[in-house]
């Protein structure tokens, strides 16, 4: 089985948290480092999760049109503390038994879409759908936030540490 570089890399991050523990049990000074680096680390390794699962239903999964529908409003926080709104849409597509489906998605888009086709890339689990938006729609995905924090983490680790 082939390993790819970012693979290797939490690997590597991995090994080097469990090599910072040691190093904690003989030096209590090098405690929040250990913490921070650790919790990188899981970011780290979640993102690898989510980017898995997404990368498993568009290798697996069955591509088609969707219509918006509707949208529900939500909120969310910036980066500068601010509410801002957000539109999740509704759509609704037939699966390849022609049978109609109504999801909300997870990532949210313009309500310019309304009424309008998007592609999407869906794969049954069980008794429900995974979808994910046809990567040319997207190009920042909600996995990148967990790489950028777990990097964030693992850096102040590393300049605490040092």
């Amino acid at each position: 089985m082939q390993i790819n570089l970012l693979k290797k890399t939490v690997l590597f991050v991995l090994g080097f948290g469990v090599f910072l523990y040691f190093i904690k049990l003989s030096n209590e000074a090098h405690l929040e480092s250990t913490i921070l680096f650790t919790i990188g680390s899981l970011f780290i390794f979640l993102g690898l999760r989510l980017q898995k699962d997404n990368d498993d239903v568009i290798k697996h999964g069955i591509k088609t049109k969707a219509q918006v529908v509707n949208f529900i409003k939500d909120f969310y926080v910036t980066r500068k503390g601010r509410m801002e709104i957000c539109y999740y849409p509704i759509i609704k597509f037939k699966n390849k038994n022609q049978i109609e489906i109504t999801k909300k998605l997870e990532y949210h888009i313009s309500q310019e879409y309304m009424n309008q086709f998007i592609k999407i890339i869906y794969l049954k689990r069980g008794d429900h759908y995974e979808i994910t938006v046809d990567k040319k729609n997207k190009s920042f995905t909600f996995y990148h936030i967990f790489y950028i924090v777990g990097i964030l983490f693992i850096s102040i680790a590393f300049f605490i540490y040092l």
